[in-house]
């Protein structure tokens, strides 16, 4: 009968001391999710506009961005969930680019106007639109795709085609009233 309850208050005590580890680890794992990047604390926050300090951004992102982007300026980081977002001027006009921890670019937008059109594009879009007038390109990489937004204007037209491996489809079509 001793050996029956030596045995119970041994087990119990295993038991409990592996419960406090394993709740001690979710406790810790739910403080993590509350972190500095939520309520911006100066170390991770120093700007005080909610981007991160460069020593918070993982290695492998920093490298694949300053790999891919050289001439930029005014760079913020900031934490989406587990992802991280650059937002930057190039060539003067707002851009932002989406990695994952691991430096994989997830995608970019490039804002821009027409200078910054390449000619295949502007050549497919000037085709069928040659009276519009070109307002705000959107270059947009995922994967392997290159996307490009397009917004024009004439007389009292709006619209806004995509151009995607060569071929333009037509998105949004809206008439100005005065």
């Amino acid at each position: 009968m001793k050996a029956h309850i030596k045995y119970f208050v041994i087990t119990g005590l295993v038991l409990c001391q592996f419960a406090g580890k394993t709740f001690s680890q979710f406790s810790d794992k739910r403080q993590a999710k509350v972190s500095s990047y939520a309520f911006g604390d100066k170390l991770s926050n120093p700007k005080g506009d909610g981007s991160l300090a460069e020593s918070r951004v993982s290695q492998p992102a920093l490298i694949s961005f300053s790999k891919s982007f050289q001439d930029v300026s005014q760079i913020k980081w900031f934490r989406v969930k587990k992802l991280y977002e650059v937002d930057f001027l190039k060539n003067e006009n707002q851009s932002k680019c989406l990695y994952n921890v691991k430096g994989r670019l997830i995608y970019s937008v490039l804002y821009g106007s027409e200078k910054d059109l390449p000619g295949a594009v502007k050549r497919i879009v000037k085709r069928e639109y040659y009276d519009y007038n070109i307002t705000k390109v959107f270059e947009i990489q995922q994967g392997h795709r290159d996307i490009w937004l397009i917004d024009m204007e004439y007389d009292k037209n709006l619209l806004t085609v995509r151009v995607e491996g060569g071929l333009m489809e037509e998105l949004n079509n809206f008439i100005r009233s005065q």
